[in-house]
């Protein structure tokens, strides 16, 4: 893996995993919590409905992430850096032509997945703590999402078995400066997806002739929403070298197939407005 090439993917996603940690999250139990919840475990759907087997289906190519979109650094003739916000219309034809076709299929989720949830009152009194996870093994198809790895080639191309793995966190009455802070930190790249979403990763078994290395991070930059019907993906695409670099980062947002408008594919019938009279 180029190490360049991870660093800069942090830098600008904020949440970009080491290998280890990435596929430790599919694994790993929550930690335990102590407070006035503790031993209130609460029924997980009450944390996070858009649980993984509601996630699964096909999701196609949206739109660039609003209002995060895509950002392309570069340099001027002295070396200064340079950057700018593109519309998709803008992006390279290379990098255009991957997204436009981006896809990402989440199927044969081996049920019942296993679901992990707790809760507790928050170190300032105002509201709730709540956590979520889950895991399970399925088979993951992913194409045109360059970046979604923890290497930028990562998500190109990728057909195989995974252990999905989804998380989240929240707080049950956030405070206005740490909502504004998060958006400050990440709506560059995530837009939408930024204030209340699940993690979405997922890592490939370890090789059959040696158990004790790590599988493959296929997965570690993408959001999910409540919804169940989006998933957001964090996007990194780099071509030159020195002072003729040119690196695109951001995030695109793809919608499940038959369910999320703009998918590609019709939409459920709407019921007839009311008439009030």
């Amino acid at each position: 893996m180029n190490r360049r090439e991870l660093g800069s993917a942090a830098a600008a996603a904020a949440l970009a995993l080491s290998a280890e940690s990435a596929l430790a999250q599919a694994k790993a139990p929550l930690p335990k919590l102590k407070g006035p919840l503790d031993g209130e475990k609460p029924d997980p759907r009450t944390i996070w409905e858009g649980g993984l087997e509601k996630l699964a289906g096909t999701y196609r190519f949206v739109q660039v992430a609003s209002p995060g979109g895509l950002w392309e650094r570069t340099s001027d003739k002295d070396g200064k850096p340079k950057v700018r916000q593109l519309s998709i219309n803008e992006a390279p034809a290379a990098l255009r032509e991957q997204l436009l076709k981006s896809e990402i299929v989440i199927s044969d989720l081996v049920t019942p997945t296993q679901k992990q949830s707790d809760a507790r009152v928050s170190p300032s009194g105002r509201g709730v703590l709540r956590f979520y996870a889950e895991t399970t093994t399925g088979k993951l198809t992913m194409k045109g999402l360059p970046g979604v790895g923890l290497d930028s080639e990562m998500g190109r191309e990728f057909t195989g078995p995974v252990t999905f793995a989804l998380e989240h966190q929240s707080h049950s009455n956030p405070s206005v400066s740490g909502i504004l802070l998060l958006r400050g930190q990440t709506e560059s790249t995530w837009g939408a997806a930024t204030i209340d979403f699940a993690t979405l990763t997922a890592g490939t078994a370890p090789p059959a002739n040696n158990p004790e290395a790590d599988g493959m991070v296929v997965i570690a930059n993408a959001r999910s929403l409540r919804s169940a019907i989006e998933i957001f993906s964090y996007v990194e695409w780099r071509i030159g070298e020195g002072i003729q670099e040119v690196l695109i980062t951001g995030s695109i947002r793809l919608g499940k197939v038959g369910e999320a408008p703009g998918s590609g594919a019709p939409q459920p019938a709407q019921p007839a407005p009311v008439k009030i009279t």
